[in-house]
């Protein structure tokens, strides 16, 4: 009876051993990986190197950075509770505005509604339970980060067995948004173009089109020429006035 108790005690302490919960403050993480729109993250200390200060409180522990700001966080589903509170510095300027955000999986947790300086701080207490990939992020409020300055207070994880582990942010892929050229010939330039009379005039026709391309000139004034091969008109640039010019381009397409 004696040693059938003795095993269902181990069984409950092994039990209560793994749900032992440890707590990781966010100015011990590494904030290389967090990125702010101004000036450098800092422990402990505002982005410009001040005691954090929100509403005239003073805060021993947290982060400053300044808006806008990003840190990736992960979890691997071992998190429990994310604490907080957050606000705008006071050294930041009067119209500084910023929302405070946590997200979980790509979801909104908490949000912070809009802040200014002078507000109090506000309490974060987000629940983490299942979540892999934590985000915290603070937005310029819409009006740009002008004097954004930031802290995430007293914050930490809650969590059991490996600690969170701070990610470098991804990089996007860069993509091209201009549309590719098409192969029949194209003239891309200015509908008006204007150069000093007498001066040297040197102007390269702007066309996309499959090479080789052939360029010809209607009502070309006195003076200047045209390089039919490569699109180029040349010369001295004739008296003032306005001229008006047809240019085809052609080539094996159209």
């Amino acid at each position: 009876m004696k040693q059938i108790l003795y095993c269902f005690l181990l069984s409950v302490v092994a039990i209560s051993c793994s749900e032992v919960k440890e707590k990781i403050y966010l100015h011990e993480m590494d904030l290389s990986k967090m990125e702010t729109g101004w000036g450098e993250v800092r422990a402990n200390l505002s982005v410009d190197s001040n005691r954090l200060t929100v509403a005239g409180k003073e805060y021993e522990k947290g982060v400053g950075t300044h808006a806008i700001s990003k840190m990736m966080i992960d979890l691997g589903g071992r998190g429990s509770k994310f604490s907080a509170l957050v606000g705008v510095d006071d050294e930041s300027g009067e119209q500084a505005s910023v929302e405070f955000f946590v997200l979980g999986d790509q979801k909104i947790l908490w949000s912070s509604g809009l802040m200014k300086h002078g507000d109090s701080a506000r309490t974060v207490e987000v629940s983490l339970e299942g979540i892999q990939k934590l985000a915290l992020y603070v937005s310029d409020g819409g009006d740009y980060n002008y004097y954004d300055h930031t802290d995430w207070l007293n914050a930490y994880i809650e969590y059991s067995g490996e600690a969170p582990v701070a990610m470098t942010m991804p990089v996007p892929a860069p993509y091209i948004l201009t549309p590719p050229a098409g192969e029949s010939p194209k003239i891309n330039g200015p509908a008006v173009y204007g150069a000093t009379p007498g001066k040297w005039f040197l102007y390269r026709i702007p066309a996309t089109g499959k090479k080789p391309m052939n360029f010809t000139i209607e009502g070309l004034p006195k003076g200047l020429y045209l390089n039919s091969e490569n699109g180029i008109i040349m010369g001295k640039t004739p008296p003032a006035g306005e001229y008006k010019l047809l240019i085809t381009a052609r080539n094996s397409i159209g």
